[in-house]
């Protein structure tokens, strides 16, 4: 078998897979043997088939989760070295002079007019800075030690919604983002999965949309010191950053008909096309493409591959529709 899975692919998990649990799947077109083959050399040939594909779906997974901790790693510690910033300038107070601000929902790009207590960093007013030529008082402190990107949030309301009061994340017309914010409920009327964690308490890693892409993210509670929730402070880091690895994997060669799909595997990811060779396919629904029958057995194995732990393997033989092909075909599978 043909496996071109050379290091500088291994380290495509590096943006991809923060905060998911991975499901690696590796498909195999079947190989019609020819008629003057037996049946048991054709038994043989798969059996060895899903043994090597199998090794295949185990490594690449083991490199996601080592490439995965490697950057949360990385971004706790951008974390915790703004933490201690903040805290060496004298740590956060809200000022009794309120300010106003044009708060722009970062899905809708509704606005509204909102009046906050200045935020500040010891006796510092972060201001209302979007221009990156001026300095941002902690936040491009902490930049120059660790980059990324960093925010400090002020919570506008008692629902949740998180306003970025300062920050080094780039709009589309090259300013700081700030006035942007964060709406404790999304627009399809989910709770923000961010918010919900953050006003409860507690700290979120993993994949967030920021202003208008995808990172890789850490958000933690900022506090008063009477302990109430006053805003969260974030650190991150762009998923696209290092798209070249992505499109490095696309092109892993497993045998001849072989290829590598990772699928998300948590929460709304469930089954949505992370890497794939297919660029038109990404970000879509693996289960939209497939007809009920293998839809049904997708999901299925998917959830068996989850329920199996870290090294189970889920190998099978399915009918499978790929982009190019006008009817489903065999392919021999293994998914963990």
């Amino acid at each position: 078998m043909n496996l071109k899975l050379k290091f500088k692919h291994k380290i495509i998990a590096i943006t991809t897979f923060a905060g998911l649990l991975p499901i690696i799947v590796v498909l195999i077109l079947t190989r019609l043997m020819g008629s003057n083959v037996t049946g048991e050399v054709n038994e043989k040939f798969q059996e060895q088939t899903l043994i090597n594909i199998s090794q295949i779906a185990k490594d690449v997974y083991n490199l996601c989760e080592m490439s995965n901790n490697l950057l949360i790693e990385s971004v706790q510690h951008n974390l915790n070295v703004a933490r201690k910033e903040i805290k060496e300038k004298g740590g956060v107070k809200l000022s009794l002079e309120n300010v106003t601000w044009q708060a722009v929902n970062q899905f809708s790009l509704k606005t509204k007019e909102v009046s906050l207590p200045k935020f500040l960093i010891g006796s510092q007013w972060l201001k209302q800075n979007k221009d990156f030529k001026t300095e941002t008082f902690v936040v491009d402190d902490v930049i120059k030690l660790v980059g990324g990107t960093i925010t400090i949030f002020q919570r506008i309301n008692a629902e949740g919604d998180m306003l970025r009061v300062a920050t080094n994340v780039k709009k589309l017309d090259g300013s700081r983002a700030i006035g942007t914010y964060i709406p404790a409920v999304n627009p399809d009327g989910k709770s923000n999965p961010v918010v919900s964690k953050v006003i409860n308490g507690e700290t979120y890693i993993g994949r967030a949309f920021v202003v208008n892409a995808w990172y890789i993210t850490v958000y933690e509670p900022i506090k008063d010191p009477n302990g109430n929730i006053i805003g969260m402070l974030y650190a991150g880091i762009q998923q696209d950053a290092v798209a070249s690895i992505t499109n490095s994997i696309k092109n892993v060669s497993v045998g001849a008909t072989g290829k590598v799909t990772v699928f998300g595997g948590r929460g709304d990811d469930f089954g949505k096309i992370l890497i794939n060779n297919d660029d038109n396919s990404l970000g879509s629904s693996i289960f939209d493409l497939q007809n009920d029958e293998t839809k049904i057995w997708l999901k299925d194995n998917f959830n068996k591959a989850i329920n199996a732990g870290k090294g189970g393997v889920i190998t099978g033989v399915n009918q499978w529709k790929e982009a190019l092909d006008t009817e489903a075909k065999p392919r021999l599978t293994a998914i963990t």
